[in-house]
């Protein structure tokens, strides 16, 4: 797996969360980061819409075979990461 991190880190909001804490159930420390498996080959506009599905609301629209199965994958295994509490 391939970790990146990401700045936009910051941007998580927790609803009417003024005073910025922590959001209830994320896990700050594997927030930093998101995995991206190494062992598929790598195409670049997959780990793109990845990449922007995971920071903003996207809908996924591609042809049959283009990977919409692995992008929704990589999405559930990092949010599954980050708020291990569900």
């Amino acid at each position: 797996n391939q970790v990146a991190s990401d700045p936009n880190f910051d941007e998580f909001e927790c609803g009417n969360n003024n005073d910025k804490s922590p959001c209830v159930g994320i896990d700050p420390e594997t927030a930093k980061t998101w995995i991206y498996p190494v062992n598929v080959p790598l195409r670049d506009y997959q780990f793109a819409i990845t990449k922007t599905a995971l920071f903003s609301n996207t809908l996924v629209a591609l042809p049959t075979g283009l990977g919409k199965t692995l992008i929704a994958a990589v999405v559930m295994y990092n949010y599954f990461r980050w708020f291990p509490e569900g």
